[in-house]
């Protein structure tokens, strides 16, 4: 890991005097005009602060990378590398296994949304890593690129030495096999991220961070409380309006409610926060964890917050719909003076902290 960081530092170069170590002085005539607004373009890639370049998130606010960084195809390697570089507090992503037991970072059942791939459309478990890797990345706009689908481990290696002091991997476990395989995920992840370097979250159910609690006593652990209905609703009308157009009141919820099963993997109504289930989360989880609870659930019952605090959690957001309504809804919570701890976006730190007031 140290070798890691030491090459990469030797590898920033810079021949513009008031540019940072790390800046792409290829680039100089967008250098100059980011200039004028604080900013610069680092060899990666990615817009930084130029005053602050190691400043991570926002002021109050921890971000993470919703699936890796908005410009580079979810869960893929250039995606987490960037989420690293652009100074998110944490990079999301989501981790199952393959039929051989190899760890991937994909988020659904099945490959054809997010891979294009010679075997065509395929559940993700029948395949194995000889025949993912075979695949190459889509990127958030659906459009191929060149980027080939990795595991969990090559994209751990790669991106490691990007990962500066503070930043995490939120890896939330979708499938997996055992227990035991739970435990292999979590040696890869500390020995290629470094002990402070992971984070683990599950959907509505604490089994599979039971699991990582026997092994990993120090880590961040989240549990995520499906969105309720108003939020259901407005993703369901949004992604499958018109096939469901001709249903109404609880039949058009029960429809809405197995798609969202189908892509986020498991949808129950949401009931994790009262005060008796936060203290049990907390004494399970321990002193490090935390519940991530849809925006609208904020904003229907911003007293989830307090309640959690009081259980010793903390709270970050996350939607399902669009990443605009996640930060519009952060604006009216600012406004009432109940922020969350951390929110889990689809925008760059810059702009979500300039858009809710938050850039020191």
């Amino acid at each position: 890991m140290a070798e890691q960081r030491r090459q990469v530092e030797m590898a920033k170069q810079t021949t513009i005097p008031w540019l940072p170590a790390d800046a792409d002085d290829r680039r100089e005539p967008e250098q100059q005009v980011l200039r004028t607004r604080g900013l610069y373009i680092d060899q990666v890639g990615v817009v930084r602060r130029l005053n602050e370049p190691e400043k991570l998130g926002c002021k109050g606010l921890e971000l993470e990378a919703h699936r890796g960084h908005p410009l580079y195809p979810e869960n893929g390697i250039w995606g987490v590398r960037a989420g690293f570089a652009a100074r998110y507090n944490a990079v999301e992503v989501d981790a199952q296994q393959l039929r051989d037991d190899t760890w991937i970072l994909h988020h659904d059942k099945t490959n054809e949304r997010t891979l294009v791939h010679p075997f065509g459309s395929q559940p993700v478990s029948r395949l194995t890593r000889n025949e993912w890797t075979q695949g190459f990345m889509r990127g958030r706009d659906g459009l191929n690129t060149s980027e080939p689908a990795g595991d969990v481990l090559s994209t751990m290696v790669l991106t490691g030495a990007y990962r500066q002091a503070g930043q995490t991997m939120n890896i939330e476990i979708k499938n997996y096999k055992s227990c035991k395989a739970l435990h292999t995920l979590d040696v890869m992840a500390r020995l290629t991220l470094g002990y402070e370097g992971v984070a683990y979250s599950e959907l509505n159910s604490t089994k599979a961070l039971s699991c990582m609690r026997q092994q990993n006593q120090t880590s961040y652990m989240a549990v995520i409380q499906g969105p309720n209905r108003k939020a259901l609703e407005a993703w369901t009308k949004a992604n499958h309006g018109k096939e469901l157009a001709h249903l109404k009141g609880n039949r058009l919820l029960r429809a809405g409610a197995n798609f969202a099963k189908q892509h986020f993997g498991s949808y129950k109504f949401p009931g994790l926060n009262s005060t008796r289930e936060l203290k049990q989360f907390r004494q399970l989880l321990g002193r490090n964890s935390g519940l991530h609870v849809e925006i609208q659930d904020l904003l229907d019952d911003p007293g989830i917050i307090r309640r959690a605090h009081a259980a010793g959690m903390k709270v970050k957001s996350y939607t399902i719909n669009s990443n605009e309504h996640h930060l519009d809804g952060l604006k009216k919570l600012k406004a009432r003076g109940t922020l969350p701890d951390g929110a889990i976006v689809d925008s760059t730190p810059i702009r979500t902290c300039k858009i809710l007031g938050l850039e020191s």
